[in-house]
């Protein structure tokens, strides 16, 4: 498969539109700023406590504006190592912290390599970028994929310092 002829659905990569009606969570969104300097934020609740609202008015609140966001919402789908690599790719992609063309090649070709040495080159990558950013991964809780679960692992053992990775799922993943 042409890394060029793959569709994607942009909507994956968009964070949660925040409502006009909402119930503001400053307590919680203050928390969240604060948490910001950290490598991983864990964003754990049951089914409708509002977990993707909450970051979505997070990535509204002042702090935050400025930070570049990298957003993907995840579903079942995303349980096959490829498309998980493809959307991590192309939404980080989307905050300009990464280039996308030559490792979508590498990982759609006839022969891909092994997935952690897409992951590798995907944070030496995120190593070089400047500035401090933000990589959402909403719905961490339809992935149930231990291979998915190992690249995650690999991943997040390896954050870059400048990268604040925030999971929401409503179970804790199990790396």
């Amino acid at each position: 498969m042409d890394a060029s002829t793959l569709d994607i659905l942009h909507t994956k990569l968009t964070p949660t539109a925040v409502r006009d009606d909402r119930v503001s969570r400053t307590r919680l969104t203050e928390q969240l700023n604060a948490s910001l300097v950290r490598p991983l934020i864990l964003v754990s609740a049951p089914a409708g406590y509002g977990k993707s609202s909450l970051l979505g008015e997070w990535l509204e609140s002042e702090p935050i504006i400025g930070i570049p966001v990298a957003w993907l919402s995840l579903d079942e789908d995303d349980n096959d190592s490829s498309r998980f690599l493809t959307y991590l790719i192309y939404a980080l992609a989307t905050d300009g912290s990464t280039e996308s063309n030559d490792l979508l090649s590498v990982l759609h070709s006839p022969q891909p390599p092994p997935p952690k040495v897409i992951v590798t080159a995907i944070i030496s990558r995120l190593e070089r970028f400047p500035r401090r950013f933000v990589l959402v991964l909403d719905d961490y809780h339809v992935i149930n994929d231990p291979l998915v679960h190992e690249i995650m692992a690999f991943f997040v053992d390896h954050i870059p310092p400048q990268l604040c990775l925030v999971i929401s799922s409503r179970e804790d993943p199990p790396f």
